[in-house]
């Protein structure tokens, strides 16, 4: 039997349907603030302006409404900043991609295990530039200037978030470090091999927000990953604009999301990304990405079904005694 994902059987979060399911106005906000960020990008004519974690920001923030990522609003602006202007200074000092990978690895799981950070993203916002070998400043900037835009909207809004707490939740130190060199040695590995969309951002910050959840919701949220990347990329090749490639992507995403009761931001920065990727490389994205969640995020599952059976294994040992 197939049990829901945690995270949905919480208010404020995605359902499949009924009055208590996501608001239409906060989707009609979520694509306004998608559409302003691509609009905003391509009016100042800068592409790498363009950052697909904003789309998985918002769906965290505005549309599931998860009270971890607002309990501290200042970390939605310092960390995804911090990583971007990181792995852009470093691509511009001339650092080996597989340095830069690990250095981003590591300050965006230290932010979240050290430094009590729920903003998962800040993984994906860190790894678009080594992925791509950002060196314009552009990037940063807009990460700055967007974050800081909502976590100033966060601040002075009322309304605090209902939604579940487990984002915020640090997996241990053990299996953090065990993605942080799995996660790490996937990224090095697909890029060597030249098959660096195997790796995309989006995968890896879903899997570590399946290690969060002990790998529950794994097959449907490696299923709307690769059905997100296919989406983005038709929308992408169909239609002349990227604004409205960017909205009708997201919107699509978020509604299969509802339908089928998933809540992944990670999906809604996938469909996001081909807004950044050439033309001629969306067949190879698709294809490439889909065998990537399937593959990466099956790891992760594994991983993380293991630790739960451990600690299931250590709870009766405990009571029989």
């Amino acid at each position: 039997m197939n049990l829901p994902d945690p995270q949905l059987a919480r208010p404020g979060t995605l359902r499949p349907g009924g009055s208590s399911g996501t608001p239409v106005r906060k989707m009609a906000l979520a694509l306004l603030l998608v559409a302003a960020m691509v609009g905003a990008a391509q009016e100042a004519g800068a592409s790498t302006a363009i950052f697909p974690e904003f789309g998985a920001l918002i769906c965290g923030l505005v549309v599931l409404d998860l009270a971890a990522w607002k309990r501290r609003p200042g970390d939605l602006m310092i960390f995804p900043t911090t990583a971007a202007l990181g792995a852009v200074l470093l691509n511009r000092l001339g650092a080996p991609y597989w340095a830069v990978d690990a250095v981003v690895f590591a300050f965006a799981l230290g932010t979240l295990n050290l430094l009590g950070s729920a903003v998962v993203p800040t993984i994906g916002v860190g790894l678009l530039p080594v992925l791509l070998h950002y060196t314009s400043w552009a990037y940063p900037i807009a990460v700055g200037c967007w974050t800081t835009l909502l976590a100033v909207a966060v601040q002075l809004g009322s309304a605090k978030g209902r939604g579940a707490p487990t984002p915020g939740s640090s997996p241990g130190a053990l299996p953090t470090l065990s993605f942080l060199l799995l996660g790490w040695g996937w990224s090095t590995a697909a890029w060597a091999v030249g098959e660096r969309w195997l790796a995309v951002p989006p995968l890896l910050a879903a899997g570590y927000e399946l290690l969060q959840a002990g790998g529950a919701g794994a097959v449907r949220k490696s299923a709307l990953l690769g059905v997100a990347a296919g989406i983005g990329a038709v929308a992408r090749l169909a239609l002349p604009w990227k604004v409205g490639a960017g909205a009708v992507s997201f919107l699509a995403v978020a509604g299969l999301a509802r339908l089928a009761a998933v809540a992944s931001p990670p999906a809604a920065a996938m469909s996001l990304l081909p807004l950044v990727l050439p033309r001629s490389a969306m067949a190879a994205f698709v294809w490439s990405s889909g065998i990537g969640s399937l593959l990466l995020l099956a790891v992760f599952a594994a991983a993380a079904g293991l630790r739960r059976r451990r600690s299931q294994s250590t709870s009766k040992f405990v009571s029989h005694r």
